[in-house]
């Protein structure tokens, strides 16, 4: 008689991101995608979604994404402490 055993890998439920909250997700399981939205009156720097690795670790780190502050125009939009971006006062 064989034997199979599985392991499931789980990340858990994630921290939202400073000045955010987590919108969507269905699952904490391996290949599982999470979306993030920003507080209002910020901007999300650099991604909003993050994927569920082997390791079971949520990539990027939610805790390492940051939502930014809107105080000067940028095409359209605020900003501040965009350095990546276009920014005028």
């Amino acid at each position: 008689m064989v034997m199979i055993f599985f392991i499931i890998v789980s990340c858990g439920v994630p921290a939202p991101p400073r000045n955010g909250y987590i919108e969507t997700y269905n699952s904490t399981t391996v290949g599982a995608q999470i979306a993030f939205q920003c507080n209002q009156s910020y901007l999300p720097l650099p991604v909003v979604t993050a994927i569920c690795d082997e390791s079971g670790m949520w990539m990027p780190v939610p805790g390492d994404l940051d939502c930014v502050l809107i105080t000067g125009k940028l095409y359209g939009y605020c900003c501040s402490g965009c350095p990546a971006l276009r920014w005028s006062p």
